[in-house]
């Protein structure tokens, strides 16, 4: 008696969780199976493997170059900053003075404005 070919072919899912050795004994004694006779399914699986290594490779691969230009980025962001926090520092000083300032009498008629002095 011949036997039928099957039409089904095994679900990328499932090749990713027989090469990950992720299915129970019996759904990878199956899946290794199919794999044997079905050139379709042994022809993804070889390219998910393909793939996931170029995956692994690439991100854990560190490139010099990056970390150089990455602490590079790093070093300009942060003197950004500070150049930044200092110019609202000032900004913050100018504007809390003027706000801060009080007119006083000068005795002859005139106003004059004295500040009270903040320490922020």
């Amino acid at each position: 008696m011949k036997r039928k070919h099957c039409i089904e072919h095994l679900d990328d899912a499932i090749i990713l969780a027989y090469l990950d050795g992720e299915l129970s004994r019996a759904d990878a004694r199956m899946a290794k199976h199919h794999l044997q006779s079905c050139w379709n399914c042994r022809s993804a699986a070889a390219e998910l493997e393909l793939l996931a290594q170029t995956a692994y490779t690439l991100l854990s691969d560190v490139d010099e170059a990056d970390m150089v230009q990455t602490a590079a980025a790093k070093a300009e962001f942060l003197r950004r900053k500070v150049k930044t926090d200092e110019t609202s520092e000032e900004k913050l000083r100018r504007g809390t003075s003027i706000l801060f300032q009080r007119p006083v009498s000068s005795g002859r008629g005139g106003v004059r404005t004295t500040c009270s002095s903040l320490s922020i």
